[in-house]
Parts: C-alpha cells; structure tokens; sequence
C-alpha cells in the first residue's frame, strides 16, 4: 500500500481481470460489481485509464447501467473512500478516492529521478512505437468501417486515455505515467503481432528474404562503430564517420527497396521485431533482476542508510534523549528510520537531541561534534538520456552510470566525543 492508501501493488492483477469482465459485457452477480468497483477505487495508477475508458465506451454506445448497479458501484466506491483516507489505519486521516489523488501528486511530488519520459525514452521506447503501429492500423479498420470487437473497442479506449495521461505527465519526475501506458500498450502490441505475424509469414519473400538480412548484416556493421564511440564517449573520425553514414544509408535503402512492394512490405516486421526485442528485453531483465544500476528506481535507499539507524539507535540508548532530523530530510528517513522511536523533525536540535542529522551542506550546530565518515540517506542515478551514445553504452554495459549520493552530516553530543 502506498502512503495515499492506494492498493497500487495489485493494479496489474486487477487491470487484467476488469478488462476481461468489462470486455466480456455480461451482467456482474450481485455483490461482484460492488467488489469491482472498490478496488478499482483502491488502485493506482494503471486501473485509472481503464475504468475511464469504461466510461467512455459506455457513454460512446449510449449503455447506461441500471439503478441497483449503480448502487453497488456508490457502495463500493464509498467504503474505499473511507478507507483509503484513513489509509487502513496506518496514516494521517485525509479525504481523498486514491487513484485521483496518486495522479494528482505526479505532478507535485518527486517520486523519481527520471521524469515520465525519460522512463519511456529508456524503457519503453519500442513498446509505444509498437503501440502507436497498431493504433494506425485499428484506424485505418475504423476508417474503412469494419467493426470492432467489444474488447478492442475498449483496449483503444483505455490505451488512449493511459496516452494522453502519459503526455500529460512528461514533465513529472514520476513513473506513474508510464506503468499506465505499459500494460495497454503492451496488450495492444500483442494484439497487433497477432495479425501481423500471420501476414508477415504469407507475404512474398523472394527477394526480401536476401535483402532483409544484407541490410541488417551492413548495419550491424554500422553499429559496432556506434557501440566503440558509445564506450569511448566521442564520435570518430572523418574515415569511421563515412563508413558508418555509408553502411546506415545502404541498409536504409535496401529496407526501402522491401518496404516500396505491397507484397514483400509485411516482411519488414521481421526486422522491427529484432531491432525492438533487444532493449525490451534488456529494460525487462534489468528491472526484473533489480539491477544496482538501474535508473528506474531512482533515488534509491544506500547502506549507510541503515548504518545510520544503528549508529543513532546505540547513542539514544547510551546518552537517551532523542534523534533530531532536519526537516528537508524528512522524506528520505521514513524508510531507514521506521521503528527508531522518538524523532524529532527540525531545524534547530531540541536540548535532549543526542544525535543530529542535517544536509551536508548545513553549518555543524553548537554543542555537537561530527561523525566522521561518508553519510548519505539516498542516492540518485543519473539517466542515460543525455545523449544516444550515452544511451548505447548504458544498453550494452549496465555498470556505466553515475551514482550520486545524497550527502549529510552526522552530528553527536560533544560529550560523546570519543567514546
């Protein structure tokens, strides 16, 4: 559970059974949509889009539901309200229905070092161009008038509505944008290899099946250049610059040569699959495994972090008194700190504070020593979006970026000063 009361830990789970059930379009047995409709209000921020494009279809096929579902659906919104803003009685008592209120502190609050599009820039790049090929089929199957199915009807719904929430959130320093684009997005791409795969297989592959890897075997040429520049951080000279030009342009020409053929354009899909699988899978296993350099969970928790809890713990019990944090690190102690007891958050130490924490950047307050040693609650990742070399370095050698930690001070009572 997140500190709004959202349940955002199961919004996958329950994305996925919504959709069937509202894909499905049968009548919910009693009780079941009362159900439905409170965890939907308990989510985060991947259910939200859904039960909009819920709405939105609804009101686009002019269905309009009955009053004992409409009652259900109150009753069920209003218990999470309920317990949301008490948030399961582990918090602060605030009115608010949770996924609105999550959404609405992505553009307040700085939940990441990465903003929205910078995780998808890094991650989920081939995804959404994935996502938007598929939008631009299921649009041209519109324009022609041929009929949809309720689940694709709702699938573009929902997919839009994450979108535009996703474009709406580029600026925020949050992931929240991007986990609503991603399972959409992601069943929207399946939806569209599954006719697309099928015609790739029946298309004509008399010339393309000799020009489609030619153009790749000259452009992976092409990028073990890229990939020695990306390592050195620098563009080569004149020579390896008019080879990579070179290279690139001929497997552009040989990939436009296939493309320009009605009947051999389907085998191109070949290729988009190669070029996408490898940094999908790549962000994939590295958010997966927790990789230590991963961007996307940045700022992160260090291991002086908990070294710090010990160390403040052992000078409460041996001087008493309490532990005093400065406020502006008040967010970055919740976690280290939980179940340290007596905890002061403020500018200035109380008399009976035996331990100071304050940014390194503070002068030392009077009557306290520092703690020698490098301290730091948290530390930041910097993303690999400066540029694409930076990018491809990252992507063929995870152990490339800069961690920074978040320094502090350490201050103890003068009197402990030696002991």
């Amino acid at each position: 559970f997140s500190s709004n009361g959202s349940a955002m830990g199961f919004d996958l789970a329950i994305a996925a059974w919504v959709f069937v059930l509202a894909a499905e379009r049968k009548p919910l047995s009693t009780g079941l949509l009362g159900i439905v409709a409170f965890l939907c209000a308990t989510s985060g921020p991947i259910v939200l889009p859904l039960v909009l494009g819920v709405i939105v279809v609804a009101i686009f096929k002019r269905e309009k539901p009955e009053p004992p579902a409409l009652i259900e659906i109150a009753c069920g919104v209003a218990v999470a309200i309920v317990v949301t803003t008490f948030a399961y009685g582990t918090g602060p008592v605030t009115l608010r229905l949770a996924p609105l209120d999550l959404f609405a502190k992505t553009f307040t609050e700085d939940w990441s070092t990465m903003t929205t599009f910078q995780v998808l820039l890094v991650y989920g790049l081939p995804l959404v161009l994935g996502a938007l090929a598929t939008a631009v089929y299921y649009a041209r199957r519109i324009s022609k008038g041929a009929p949809l199915e309720n689940w694709e009807t709702l699938l573009l719904a929902w997919s839009g509505i994450a979108f535009a929430a996703a474009v709406a959130s580029i600026p925020a320093n949050s992931t929240a944008g991007a986990a609503a684009l991603t399972l959409p997005a992601a069943i929207l791409v399946a939806a569209g290899l599954a006719r697309a795969i099928p015609a790739m297989i029946a298309a004509e592959w008399g010339l393309a099946r000799f020009v489609l890897p030619a153009s790749v075997a000259v452009a992976l040429i092409a990028l073990n250049f890229l990939i020695d520049w990306a390592r050195l951080n620098e563009i080569g000279n004149a020579g390896t610059q008019a080879v990579v030009v070179t290279t690139l342009l001929g497997a552009g020409l040989g990939i436009l040569f296939v493309a320009l053929d009605r009947r051999t354009r389907p085998t191109l899909l070949a290729v988009a699959i190669g070029v996408g699988i490898l940094p999908a899978l790549s962000g994939a296993f590295g958010i997966g495994l927790s990789g230590i350099d991963e961007p996307i969970p940045s700022p992160r928790s260090t291991v002086q972090a908990r070294q710090i809890r010990d160390i403040a713990l052992e000078a409460v019990a041996r001087d008493g008194g309490v532990i005093s944090i400065h406020p502006s690190l008040e967010q970055a102690v919740t976690w280290p700190f939980r179940d340290s007891g007596a905890i002061e958050i403020a500018s200035n130490p109380s008399p009976n504070a035996s331990i100071v924490i304050w940014p390194a950047t503070s002068v030392a307050p009077d009557g306290y020593v520092p703690l020698a040693g490098t301290w730091a609650f948290e530390a930041s990742v910097t993303p690999p979006t400066r540029n694409f070399l930076r990018y491809l370095r990252w992507l063929t050698d995870r152990n490339t970026l800069v961690i920074t930690p978040e320094a502090l001070s350490v201050y103890l009572k003068a009197s402990g000063e030696g002991e």
